[in-house]
């Protein structure tokens, strides 16, 4: 995941996630709880989603309905590819902060934490992934 602050304002102003996806109802969910489980609040959410046949959309707008962060869904038919919905979904936020999330992501509770902090030294942060199985072993 990279995060990267987007204007000259203060680290942790507003945080924005852009989640792209494409027939990932098998994974968003968790990824969305995971997103919405952070200890550094998140405001937003924007899901580029790449002509999903499935209840992808449906599934992550159903997790964030109960909560105070924005939703903006972003559907493309036909389908983007990969780079240009991650580029339609960035330049959709209006946070600060924009963290970048594939569909079967799981994020660590204290990701946002660790890596917000590390804005305020450079313009762009990442860090390294874990493969892990089913059951996040």
């Amino acid at each position: 995941m990279a995060v990267s602050r987007r204007h000259l304002t203060p680290v942790g102003e507003r945080i924005s996630v852009a989640l792209c996806t494409h027939n990932g109802a098998a994974y968003v969910g968790e990824q969305v709880h995971s997103i919405l489980a952070q200890t550094v609040p998140v405001h937003e959410i924007v899901l580029g989603d790449d002509a999903s046949g499935d209840d992808t959309v449906a599934i992550v707008r159903e997790l964030a309905a109960d909560t105070d962060v924005d939703l903006v869904v972003r559907e493309h038919s036909p389908a983007l590819g990969v780079r240009d919905n991650f580029a339609d979904a960035i330049a959709a936020t209006t946070g600060d902060v924009v963290a970048l999330s594939d569909q079967d992501d799981v994020w660590h509770p204290e990701r946002l934490a660790t890596l917000v902090p590390a804005l305020q030294t450079s313009s762009l942060v990442h860090s390294d992934a874990r493969l892990v199985d089913e059951r996040l072993r």
